[in-house]
């Protein structure tokens, strides 16, 4: 694919470069010029594919995460109704990152 592509025309501009060196006239400017130019166009094309996984990484990492919290947050929601009173965000939070034990479930009660 384009792993494939990229190591073709890296493979090409160094063949150039080795060609124009075995010669007897040695590497000409304009040579050395087309390499640089093809490996710096490899790279930018190759680091723009790195960004654009890194961003859809990312993006279904939030995405992940936004599926998780509303799962809790209905959780804690039907536990606070289960209870019968209404919870401070922080006694929600104290139960979630387990405070008090498993006691403090049924310290409303």
């Amino acid at each position: 694919g384009k792993k494939g592509l990229e190591d073709a025309t890296l493979s090409s501009a160094m063949g150039r470069a080795a060609d124009a060196a075995s010669s007897s006239d040695g590497i000409s400017q304009d040579t050395v010029q087309s390499v640089i130019s093809n490996l710096q166009q490899s790279a930018t094309s190759t680091m723009k594919g790195t960004k654009e996984t890194l961003i859809a990484l990312l993006s279904h990492r939030s995405g992940y995460r936004d599926t998780v919290l509303l799962r809790l947050e209905q959780v804690f929601l039907d536990l606070e109704s289960q209870l019968g009173q209404d919870m401070s965000a922080q006694e929600i939070a104290n139960l979630a990152s387990g405070e008090g034990g498993s006691l403090s479930l049924f310290q409303p009660i």
